[in-house]
């Protein structure tokens, strides 16, 4: 008995080794793969892999060098933040994350994560990778040591995902580091603002086909890489180096969007927008920062080329409020009476055609007539949205008489 004992001994004692034999091969040949190095630190160790770039280097079309001229005001009114306002891209660090999963959740573990950053006259990337569950408390410290050094995020989509899922990392991992203390500049938002009219599709992938005009060769698609992480845990060493490819891909990309959306912003003509569509979603934007000379420029831009009619009433309505709110009531007042004859059904037109009647010209008699011919559309439509305003027209009116009587006693005494 005591000899089969130690027998077992031996045996569970070389199993053992065989097994750390078998694991050091495979991690040699993951380095080896990557051309990573290993970090050991106090929380244990992970792999890391550096990529440096130049500054003329071009992921599509556009040289890293380019987003450095785009600063401050630019990304303040891309965001509509003005915590931006002191944005500057060599204080930034762009981040994505490759994950156990897609839908968020404590059990949704960040394996990869890359952060990008200009140093120097070169652009950083370094992917810290976590070669199994045990090794993520030393690719947060590794995170968290490198994230110290900036005072911006750049993401995409990162506000919704990426950030959240790492600060209840951190935070399970008993780390003092707060990921969403950051100013972050989440560039799916101006994304939208800018191109969801025309393209839809707002996938980062698709905006580097449109916009960026570049194709991916032999990428992976995002919902493939938990799967490859996971195969790649069971002994599939090879497919990982496509998901470092994707997270590199995206990280380059992060930066030239944002050059391409700050171009855009700063100096549309000089970006050459040229889509309708585009046009109408950049003056909107403008719009909303009360920046009217360049809502006007887009708006007239856009419904030069448009052929769409309904989408030309929605440009000219915006381009008629630029120019009210521009002061410019005479341009404004003619562009509302081509409005009414070519969309008599449209109420906005008679509400602001009475408006500048009553209010602008004092002419109550011409107000009266629109606010009766408003009412008319309303009687005869059959739209409840119609219905809505049809109270505001009648107060309108009932103030309209009370001024009418006041005039008429007025010529009356004279």
């Amino acid at each position: 008995m005591e000899l089969e004992e130690r027998s077992g001994r031996i045996d569970r004692f070389f199993a053992g080794r065989k097994d750390k034999i078998k694991e050091k091969k495979v991690n040699n040949q993951l380095l080896d793969l990557l051309e990573g190095v290993e970090i050991r630190t106090s929380y244990g160790s992970c792999l890391k892999v550096e990529k440096i770039f130049d500054l003329s280097y071009k992921y599509s079309q556009i040289p890293l060098l380019k987003t450095l001229d785009y600063q401050g005001e630019a990304i303040a009114q891309l965001s509509f933040d003005r915590s931006l306002l002191n944005f500057d891209p060599c204080k930034a660090v762009f981040i994505d994350t490759e994950t156990t999963g897609l839908s968020g959740g404590v059990g949704t573990y960040p394996f990869l994560v890359g952060i990008g950053f200009f140093e120097k006259d070169k652009f950083k990337i370094n992917q810290y990778f976590m070669r199994d569950f045990n090794e993520e408390g030393a690719l947060l410290f590794c995170l968290r040591k490198d994230l110290s050094r900036f005072d911006f995020l750049v993401s995409y989509n990162g506000k919704c995902f990426d950030i959240p899922l790492l600060s209840t990392r951190f935070i399970f991992n008993r780390f003092d580091f707060e990921i969403r203390d950051f100013l972050h500049l989440d560039l799916l938002y101006p994304s939208r603002r800018l191109w969801k009219l025309r393209l839809g599709d707002l996938r980062l992938v698709n905006l580097e086909r449109v916009l960026l005009k570049s194709e991916r060769e032999d990428d992976i698609p995002s919902y493939l890489v938990p799967q490859i992480y996971f195969e790649y845990l069971r002994g599939e060493i090879e497919p990982v180096k496509k998901i470092f490819e994707h997270n590199l891909y995206d990280i380059l990309a992060l930066v030239e969007l944002l050059g391409i959306c700050s171009s855009v912003v700063s100096d549309p003509e000089k970006a050459g927008v040229d889509d309708p569509l585009d046009l109408f979603s950049l003056g909107r934007l403008y719009f909303n920062l009360k920046d009217y000379k360049k809502s006007v420029y887009c708006f007239e831009s856009a419904r030069s080329i448009l052929k769409d009619k309904e989408l030309l009433f929605k440009v000219g309505r915006f381009l008629s409020w630029s120019y009210k709110r521009k002061n410019e009531y005479e341009k404004a007042f003619k562009f509302w009476l081509e409005l009414k004859d070519s969309y008599p059904e449209m109420l906005f037109v008679y509400d602001e055609l009475a408006k500048y009647y009553e209010h602008k010209l004092k002419e109550y008699s011409k107000a009266m007539e629109i606010v009766d011919k408003a009412l008319e559309v309303i009687e005869s439509s059959f739209d409840y949205n119609y219905r809505l305003v049809m109270e505001s027209f009648c107060y309108r009116k009932k103030r309209l008489k009370r001024k009418l009587k006041k005039t008429a006693r007025c010529e009356v005494s004279t």
